[in-house]
């Protein structure tokens, strides 16, 4: 009896050719967190709230979940907001995963600042 194994290569191969920054976001303001792979797999984004240990999954499949889509847009695989009042807050840990969600990652905080 014979066998034939075959190997299916796995895990993180493509790498994040840009990665999101720490940001400040004041009302009126916008915010855009930038990240892109060398793949063709959107990235997926996650947050982490600002006094929060909860990580939320913001996008999925390069689309924004249904309780982000109102406060943020995809353009590519960048995160965009704009802050229109001071009760707004963006606070929080921001993720960036590579190879829509299996891949490297980039984390950025985003801190909010009254007028």
């Amino acid at each position: 009896m014979w066998f034939v194994c075959l190997f299916v290569k796995t895990g993180a191969d493509g790498k994040l050719t840009d990665k999101p920054a720490d940001a400040i976001l004041y009302p009126g303001g916008s915010l855009r967190l930038n990240c892109s792979s060398d793949i063709d797999d959107p990235v997926e984004w996650w947050l982490t709230e600002e006094g929060s240990t909860v990580k939320q999954q913001v996008t999925s499949g390069g689309e924004l979940t249904t309780d982000f889509r109102d406060l943020f847009m995809i353009n590519a695989s960048n995160l965009e907001a704009t802050r229109t009042s001071d009760t707004e807050s963006y606070c929080g840990a921001y993720e960036c995963v590579d190879e829509n969600g299996a891949g490297e990652t980039a984390t950025a905080a985003v801190s909010s600042k009254h007028s």
